[in-house]
């Protein structure tokens, strides 16, 4: 995988993760590099930019702040869960366990 298509799914992972609250640019940012990731807030607004081009997700203006946010949309979520099993041997398995533990923990509770 190049570097940018790395960049589009680690913030549509993140994106997807975090449903109906969107995030900053930023927060995608620190998040990935906690993970490892040395990606430049250039390379993150670039790969937002293009899945806002593709209707995968959307700019939220923080209304305190106005500050600009992303929040995943329908279509980011069905083109996610669509491919999810292509992308699950691209996934750490660490990585996947941590983005399922919240759904796991709802269909418990």
């Amino acid at each position: 995988m190049k570097r940018e298509q790395e960049i589009r799914h680690e913030c549509l992972l993140q994106l997807y993760g975090s449903k109906e609250i969107p995030i900053s640019a930023d927060h995608i940012r620190k998040v990935a590099k906690r993970q490892g990731f040395d990606y430049t807030d250039r390379e993150v607004g670039d790969a937002l930019f293009f899945l806002r081009g593709q209707g995968l997700c959307e700019i939220v203006l923080d209304p305190a702040t106005g500050q600009q946010r992303h929040r995943i949309t329908s279509k980011g979520m069905l083109e996610w869960e669509g491919g999810s099993l292509k992308r699950l041997g691209q996934i750490p398995v660490l990585r996947l366990l941590l983005l399922l533990l919240p759904q796991i923990f709802e269909l418990a509770g």
